[in-house]
């Protein structure tokens, strides 16, 4: 009973002296009302960056101006003040701090804050000196009750690690207007454009997945405002593009790319004529391997000598061939796609040449894909991986061709047919109802 007690009461204390710690902070006295230093966590965290705050609590009547201060430590570690693009508490005046330790401590850290502020009230303006600090020690890292206003002053700033993570460009236009193109790193809910001095601007934002397009009237500083997503506040500095060069593309992750030919592999005519291949002998069969082998082998170098040819391009190329090469890499739209689908169904089983042929069937994945980028290689890598996947099918299909001529042959053949043909027909529903 009295080892319980005194755990209970060991307990007890330690809670204490955490609280007493979590309220602590370095607090001065000034003409217009108290600041003070405060920290998001009772002592130093390593996994991630140490959050302090600086905040004033003015008496009646005064107004505060933007401060100027210099923050330092004992370890001279990287250090940054940040601005609240508006404070969340306007009564209560914050200006987060953000650090962070590149090492494991081994003593206490001690942050200095250094400066003037200052303050009007009835049209008098006095600038008070300010000097503060806290000291965090290296035990566990508990979160305090200011690091709720901390967390909140950070969400309303535009801080330079969310900055880092848009991609801006801007290009004139003919009228002196400036056409901005932003590339988010996620996709925007919302977006708001701000001039330099804060203010909403009106602007017609059209955005599509991860990219926001608008245009900024020439009376606008193009080069620098602030931008509001759903998420964060961005500092934005756009890229300058010269008016004789076309915008980048927008980015395609790694992910879609593998998706797209993922899908186009999976998609594709060759499940439906590998499991509908009319052979009758075992011979035939393997020939029939081979032959798709040099046939994919063949395509893949034509689109791969014609991709390079068309992307080094010089004065010699004619009009002819490029208007020629346009043709043949334009996104198909939703009406071919659907018809040669229809035909697919038809004619695929008859020939492992058609069967090729229909490599170029699109469906909804690749046609967004397509239609967004305007980097040729990029256009074509799903083409490209499909060729790929394509050749180490009919490779596998010639590796083990006794057991599949024998399968393909058995009474589960026409059940594997209509399992490759389901797939086909439930595209061509999602295709014909979903574009």
């Amino acid at each position: 009973m009295l080892k319980k007690l005194f755990i209970f009461c060991c307990t007890l204390l330690c809670s204490l002296s955490v609280w007493a710690k979590q309220t602590a902070s370095t607090i001065q006295q000034t003409p217009f009302g108290e600041v003070e230093l405060i920290s998001c966590t009772t002592d130093l965290r390593t996994n991630g960056p140490l959050y302090l705050g600086v905040r004033a609590l003015p008496t009646d009547g005064w107004e505060l101006n933007t401060p100027d201060f210099k923050v330092t430590s004992s370890e001279n570690l990287p250090i940054a003040l940040f601005t609240p693009f508006k404070q969340p508490y306007p009564q209560e005046p914050l200006y987060p701090i953000s650090s962070v330790l590149t090492y494991k401590p081994t003593k206490p850290i001690t942050f200095n804050v250094e400066g003037s502020w200052q303050a009007c009230k009835d049209q008098q303006c006095i600038t008070t000196p300010i000097r503060l600090s806290i000291t965090l020690e290296t035990a566990l890292a508990l979160l305090t009750s200011e690091c709720s206003p901390i967390t909140l002053a950070l969400s309303n700033t535009p801080i330079p690690m969310h900055s880092n993570k848009v991609t801006a460009y801007a290009q004139q236009i003919s009228n002196g207007d400036t056409k901005i193109v932003l590339d988010f790193h996620r996709h925007p809910r919302t977006l708001t454009v701000y001039d330099e001095n804060k203010e909403p601007l009106d602007l017609n934002i059209e955005i599509k997945n991860k990219r926001a397009t608008f245009i900024l009237p020439k009376t606008q500083n193009a080069t620098h405002f602030i931008g509001r997503t759903y998420h964060h506040y961005y500092e934005i500095e756009p890229e300058i593009i010269p008016t004789d060069r076309p915008i980048p593309a927008a980015p395609l992750s790694i992910f879609q790319i593998l998706q797209a030919c993922f899908l186009f592999f999976l998609l594709s005519a060759i499940p439906i004529y590998w499991a509908r291949v009319p052979l009758t002998t075992h011979q035939k069969f393997r020939s029939q391997a081979k032959q798709m082998l040099i046939l994919t082998i063949a395509l893949g170098i034509i689109i791969l000598c014609g991709t390079l040819l068309y992307a080094y391009q010089n004065d010699f190329i004619s009009d002819q061939f490029n208007q020629f090469w346009q043709f043949l890499i334009q996104p198909m739209d939703k009406t071919k796609a659907l018809v040669l689908m229809i035909l697919g169904i038809l004619f695929i089983p008859a020939s492992s040449i058609i069967a090729l042929l229909f490599l170029f069937v699109t469906p909804r994945p690749y046609l967004a894909f397509l239609e967004a980028s305007d980097n040729l290689f990029l256009k074509l890598s799903p083409l490209f991986s499909f060729v790929f996947l394509t050749l180490l099918t009919f490779s596998i299909q010639l590796l083990f061709e006794g057991k599949i001529f024998q399968f393909l042959h058995s009474k589960q053949a026409s059940k594997v047919w209509w399992v490759a043909r389901l797939p086909w027909l439930a595209l061509i529903l999602y295709t014909f109802f979903y574009l």
